[in-house]
């Protein structure tokens, strides 16, 4: 019964797909920019409801812990997939001297700077909480790495270039922080407020150590 529910989701999604691709005239598209990033939500809206039927679906089911981890991957990348600050992130962090060295990565996601985040004062990266729970949180060592004393990490920037910072929770875990060599990494990147910082976190193939990789644009 559950094979024939799988088939049955599968077939609804192409249907929907089919019927959006098939409202829309293609000469239409090639000559409308405006009409084509509509298109491209309303097949990523698609892909969203698929996600959510597989995850009914397969809540009824007892699932190995590679299943699980595997599924709940796929439903942050559809989730985080989609453009935040106008880019839309590569799965993993484009950096040349890194090739290599990339081991658990987590889904990338990107944070607006506010004028918080770059005082000398506060000298501090603020996360968002919801996408540091769902992403960077399940790829921690619990049991030597203490996000509430706050963990060792080497940041790299989009050439390479590293800085020790510290990673920890902030005011009872209701924010999550890069500190320390931060406001190092803002003065050398001439970072502003409404610039636009993606983030990874992987562990280091060689090492095993937490590393972050942050890329910027600046905003408007």
């Amino acid at each position: 019964m559950e094979d024939e529910e799988r088939v049955m989701l599968e077939k609804e999604s192409k249907k929907n797909r089919e019927t959006i691709m098939g409202s829309t005239e293609t000469s239409v598209i090639n000559n409308d920019p405006l009409m084509l990033e509509k298109l491209v939500d309303k097949l990523v809206d698609a892909e969203v409801q698929q996600a959510a039927s597989t995850l009914v679906l397969m809540s009824k089911q007892i699932l190995d812990s590679e299943t699980a981890e595997e599924l709940r991957l796929q439903v942050m990348k559809t989730k985080y997939g989609r453009k935040i600050g106008g880019n839309k992130l590569p799965r993993f962090p484009q950096v040349e001297g890194l090739n290599g060295v990339i081991g658990n990565c987590s889904v990338p996601f990107e944070k607006q700077l506010t004028s918080s985040d770059v005082s000398e004062g506060l000298c501090r990266l603020s996360l968002t909480r919801e996408e540091v729970i769902d992403s960077i949180l399940p790829l921690l060592n619990s049991t030597v790495e203490d996000v509430e004393v706050g963990i060792p990490v080497t940041v790299y920037d989009s050439v390479g270039k590293g800085y020790e910072m510290t990673f920890r929770s902030w005011n009872n875990s209701k924010l999550y922080v890069l500190k320390q060599g931060w406001i190092k990494f803002c003065k050398d990147h001439n970072l502003r407020v409404q610039d636009w910082v993606s983030v990874w976190m992987f562990r280091h193939k060689h090492t095993r150590n937490l590393c972050f990789v942050l890329t910027f644009k600046r905003g408007d």
